[in-house]
């Protein structure tokens, strides 16, 4: 019951329409995403670029070739989501959290990750160019095949030179 409540709260802020996720969550209303909560949605090949996405809460959810370019999703948190060929240029995620999720062939150029929480987090074949990571936790993150080149580093003053792949070459 929770999935297809969770399901209909998608198919809704997608449609730009008005619904609440479960009842633990907050309604979602006129498209924007502003803390909502949702738990195990499949979100494949949804398009929410620009989408005011403050404060979302996703849990165990999978999003997969989703166009999230220019959201602002400050504070937003995709705790062990699943991404999967997403776009992210330009998303604004500062404060949010990537814990546990595991992200594969995305995209966040020019991203600004400044203070997210990568903990946990296992990333593979994507990039990150010139992405702000500015004050951002890796604990236990894994990079694999990951280009970082003209990305701001975590301690905000760094900035990652060509070539910079799984880690940031100063």
């Amino acid at each position: 019951m929770r999935l297809r409540h969770a399901m209909l709260a998608i198919g809704a802020l997608v449609a730009g329409g008005a619904a609440s996720a479960t009842a633990h969550a907050a309604p979602c209303r006129n498209g924007i995403w502003t803390m909502c909560e949702i738990h195990r949605a499949d979100m494949s090949r949804a398009v929410i670029s620009g989408k005011n996405m403050r404060d979302l809460k996703m849990y165990d959810s999978s999003l997969s070739r989703v166009v999230m370019d220019n959201a602002r999703a400050q504070g937003a948190q995709f705790i062990r989501t699943r991404m999967s060929r997403i776009t992210a240029h330009n998303i604004m995620l500062q404060g949010g959290s990537l814990m546990g999720s595991q992200i594969s062939r995305a995209v966040f150029n020019g991203a600004n990750l400044s203070n997210v929480d990568f903990t946990g987090a296992q990333v593979t074949r994507s990039t990150f160019r010139g992405a702000n990571f500015t004050g951002a936790r890796m604990t236990a993150a894994r990079f694999r095949r990951v280009d970082f080149s003209g990305a701001i580093w975590t301690d905000g003053q760094t900035r990652c030179r060509e070539g910079s792949y799984d880690r940031c070459l100063r």
